[in-house]
């Protein structure tokens, strides 16, 4: 998921999350242009689906897997919750 950050006229900053890596630690990729607003929009969606194809995603996951990939990898950093009774 990309977004745009104004740095100027005409100067955005794209910033696009790739996840995190096996340490927990955020990836990201981000490139800054000199382009208006609609044109740096459409950088990023190119600069996203390029990203796409390069790492081998897939955009179209069904819920299911990514939830059992999400708990997979994120389990050991989970710890129960506790629910407060109920007066």
């Amino acid at each position: 998921m990309g977004r745009l950050k104004k740095l100027g006229d005409k100067k955005w900053k794209i910033i696009i999350e790739l996840g995190e890596d096996e340490n927990g630690k955020r990836r990201r990729k981000t490139k800054t242009v000199n382009l208006p607003h609609s044109e740096a929009k459409e950088y990023m969606k190119d600069m996203e689906d390029k990203l796409l194809k390069q790492k081998g995603l897939n955009n179209q996951i069904k819920l299911k897997d990514h939830l059992l990939e999400w708990i997979k990898t994120h389990s050991k950093k989970l710890s129960p919750l506790e629910v407060p009774p109920l007066n």
